[in-house]
């Protein structure tokens, strides 16, 4: 009895082989201890509940009746990128109480010690899920198995794919616990920051957003330092790319056809991803985002303008003036200027506060407005004829033509003052009340600024970026096989 009693204390241990030719000598039965439940192989009653009695006459077990968590740590993997990874799996399981369960489960060790642990238990289960864990890997970028709203996913296609092994040993899975992966190469990255402005000072990188992949690249060189597989990602493909901060962090923020990701500057907080909360299909994706206080805001054609508290396990989307929601064309340009936040609508720019429902027109176009800039006094917006309207925020009889082009207007943006314009020919800027057109060697459409002469836009096709440090001088450029939809500078000189 005394080992029945150390075996019960001992927190490892798991199932206990009793041997009734001994213990009968002394009694005719046991009590199952608590906790624990009794086992015999004389059918019909196998199966003894705590406190009851369980006769000693055939081959009888106890076992702990409690659920258990085991842990399975498999090292030198190597994913579908090439890196190297360490993942440890914690599985929460429960001992069965069926008798052709209780049979394979006990005969699993039967060949052992008449004590055996969970130590045991987890070294003979560490075979299936090696081969298993090598496998879905080796198919997987690492990426997406550090992805923390993929493991849900992750964990069903864990639990599908193993339990079928599990009940080889007579024991039945409940759930993934945790899924933790590892590796030097990331772990490395992950402390450094993605911090940038809106317009970087001192630019050391450039990002370049396709559908697919995010890559990020040295402006020194141009050499690949990473590039990231974001395809088969919850949220969908990605649309937009840009830097957003308030008073406590800065972000990388995504915009995707589902909603919107954010991977922190600060290296103890993983990537969020915000969903919107009735995803639709084949619906472009968040054209542009700003955060503001503890809301983070985002434009989308079909979903409208949208906003999510951050800092919340489960961040619920808040659908901001639905009756603009598949009214127009396109809503996008979502950006703040002195906490009020502008949008287009349509052929309209709107401004509001937050929280607080009224809404604003801004600025009134003849026909679709394809992009906006917002300063300290004043509104622009491009227009799909290569037209720039201008308006004053406090003369509402202020607004005036001027710029008119040839193709729609790609792109605005705002340096130190001076309003930065492309479309698919021209490329110009507007200060002082005056437009210069700008005499590049290339035409580009989207555009992104640092300090300085440095500039970078998308060609008319998007297969290729140019990447200009003297305005006068010939651009560098990139190519690449997929449409390139959006880019931006970095004050990072590696790779995240």
């Amino acid at each position: 009895m005394k080992k029945i009693e150390s075996w019960c204390q001992d927190k490892n241990s798991f199932a206990l082989k009793l041997n009734p030719s001994y213990l009968s000598r002394l009694w005719d039965s046991i009590v199952v201890p608590s906790g624990c439940i009794g086992f015999s192989l004389d059918k019909p009653e196998y199966l003894f509940l705590s406190g009851r009695d369980m006769p000693l006459k055939k081959e009888c077990y106890l076992s702990k009746q409690e659920n258990f968590s085991l842990t399975f740590s498999v090292s030198q993997l190597v994913s579908k990128d090439g890196l190297s990874a360490t993942v440890e799996l914690t599985v929460l399981f429960y001992v069965p109480e069926d008798f052709d369960s209780l049979c394979i489960l006990y005969s699993s060790f039967k060949e052992n010690s008449s004590v055996f642990s969970l130590t045991e238990v987890t070294s003979r289960l560490q075979v299936p899920v090696e081969k298993f864990i090598q496998e879905y890997v080796k198919k997987h970028y690492l990426s997406d198995l550090l992805f923390p709203f993929l493991q849900s996913q992750q964990s069903q296609t864990f639990r599908e794919k193993l339990n079928p092994s599990f009940e080889l040993y007579g024991l039945k899975m409940i759930s993934v616990e945790d899924i933790a992966v590892s590796s030097p190469q990331l772990q490395r990255v992950s402390r450094k920051s993605l911090a940038g402005e809106k317009l970087p000072q001192n630019a050391k990188s450039l990002l370049v957003l396709s559908k697919n992949t995010l890559s990020f690249f040295s402006l020194e060189d141009l050499s690949l330092l990473q590039k990231t597989h974001w395809a088969n990602r919850p949220l969908g493909s990605l649309r937009s790319l840009s830097f957003v901060s308030n008073k406590s962090s800065q972000y990388l923020c995504l915009g995707a056809e589902k909603g919107v990701y954010l991977l922190s500057s600060e290296k103890e907080k993983e990537t969020e991803a915000y969903p919107f909360s009735f995803p639709l299909k084949n619906s472009g994706g968040v054209n542009s985002c700003v955060l503001w206080g503890n809301y983070l805001y985002a434009s989308h054609s079909q979903q409208g303008v949208v906003a999510w508290e951050i800092d919340t396990p489960t961040p619920y989307c808040h659908y901001l003036y639905p009756n603009f929601n598949g009214s127009e064309k396109t809503i996008r340009a979502i950006q703040e200027s002195q906490g009020e936040l502008y949008f287009a609508s349509g052929r309209n720019v709107y401004s509001f506060f937050p929280g607080k429902s009224e809404l604003f027109c801004s600025l009134e176009s003849p026909c679709e407005i394809t992009s906006v800039a917002v300063s300290t006094h004043w509104v622009w917006a491009g227009n799909s004829q290569g037209e720039v309207w201008q308006r004053a925020k406090k003369s509402p009889g202020s607004q005036k033509l001027i710029w008119s082009g040839e193709k729609p207007i790609y792109s605005l943006k705002l340096s130190s003052g001076i309003l930065w314009g492309s479309d698919s020919k021209d490329t110009f800027v507007y200060k002082e009340g005056k437009f210069e057109k700008l005499e590049l060697s290339e035409s580009v459409r989207g555009i992104c600024l640092g300090e300085g002469e440095i500039f970078a836009g998308i060609s008319p096709c998007q297969h290729k970026v140019y990447l200009w440090q003297d305005l006068s001088e010939k651009p560098r450029e990139l190519s690449f096989s997929e449409k390139i939809l959006d880019i931006c500078f970095a004050t990072r000189k590696d790779a995240f």
